[in-house]
């Protein structure tokens, strides 16, 4: 119970088991820590259309929509989470920006 605050920007996806690490995160964190961080949306329009090779298995390992998200942070302990959309503004063309409370 050390934590007040878990900050994971462009993390979540490269960890091989997402929920794992939530749960290995909630176990380490005080009772109403803030969780905040930001991961590619496989939902959004630049996602569908990037031209780049940098979405791979050996760079992003899981990858996330606002559904996903959603479903591992419920499990993992995470409430209250809400996602939002970032980048260009348009939820179509822009990562997720998600935030939430760990009640451990």
């Amino acid at each position: 119970e050390s934590f007040d605050a878990v900050v994971m920007v462009e993390v979540l996806e490269h960890f091989i088991d997402p929920l794992k690490a939530l749960k290995a995160i909630t176990k380490l964190s005080k009772k109403q820590t803030l969780i905040f961080g930001t991961t590619p949306n496989t939902d959004s329009e630049h996602w569908k259309k990037s031209k780049q090779n940098i979405y791979v298995p050996e760079d992003h390992i899981f990858l996330f929509n606002d559904k996903s998200l959603t479903y591992f942070a419920k499990k993992a302990g995470v409430h209250g989470l809400t996602v939002e959309h970032f980048g260009s503004g348009d939820k179509n063309d822009s990562n997720l920006l998600y935030a939430g409370i760990i009640s451990a």
